[in-house]
């Protein structure tokens, strides 16, 4: 009986993207991604500033108000950075 377990030989695409990926941010999705991509972010936009907050996003300044802006949006978006 041979133990050995032979491992799935890594084809020539996911070379390309494992080597994409150690370099750069990047959006694997259908729709959503083509939707972003109308944006033209560059990648500072895509990492979020310095303190970690996103560039493009400000939010009302009034509580109530941004509470309305959020409270039901079923498609917001949160993108979170480790620190």
């Amino acid at each position: 009986m041979n133990n050995t377990v032979s491992r799935p030989v890594m084809s020539k695409t996911d070379a390309q993207l494992r080597e994409i990926l150690a370099r750069r941010i990047m959006i694997l999705d259908g729709a959503m991604g083509t939707i972003i991509q109308q944006y033209k972010l560059d990648e500072t936009a895509y990492r979020g500033g310095p303190d970690g907050a996103f560039i493009d996003f400000a939010p009302p300044a009034d509580a109530g108000a941004r509470e309305l802006f959020v409270k039901g949006n079923n498609e917001l978006l949160t993108l979170t950075q480790p620190h």
